[in-house]
């Protein structure tokens, strides 16, 4: 009876069929990770895009309170461009909100205000907001006291 002899070539072989297999399996891997890093830093961009946005959409809704209360304490108030220092935000950033005012065409209790904010200011990568409002000038009464 012959004993089956091992054949070295055969015993390479299935190594060398391990070893691509493991080194596609690594690949494959490797790929996933690499999709899921650059989807992280996709979505970690566009949440702080929105969140620039989010804070000029308040800093412009501020500006737009913030005239139309100096607008009644002044009629003659004509805007102004009003700096935020950085401390006043989280993360240290500055902004800034460039306020104009003018009058509606011959409506003298009326006062269109524009503002554009900046956030944070004197960046490239910042959020810019554009608000109108029209407000009316509240005239106290002569007769009354």
């Amino acid at each position: 009876m012959q004993h089956p002899t091992k054949n070295p070539k055969r015993s390479h072989q299935r190594r060398g069929g391990v070893m691509v297999a493991v080194m596609l399996c690594v690949l494959v891997v490797s790929l996933i990770s690499v999709s899921l890093v650059k989807l992280a830093l996709a979505q970690r961009r566009q949440v702080r895009r929105a969140e620039l946005q989010l804070q000029a959409e308040c800093l412009a809704q501020s500006a737009l309170d913030r005239a139309a209360t100096r607008i009644q304490a002044d009629p003659n108030y004509s805007g102004e461009t009003w700096e935020r220092s950085a401390e006043s935000f989280p993360g240290n950033r500055a902004g800034v909100v460039r306020i104009v005012v003018a009058s509606v065409d011959a409506k003298t209790t009326q006062r269109r205000v524009s503002v554009v904010a900046d956030y944070p200011a004197g960046t490239e990568q910042r959020a810019r907001v554009s608000r109108e409002t029209t407000i009316e000038l509240k005239i106290p009464n002569e007769g009354t006291k």
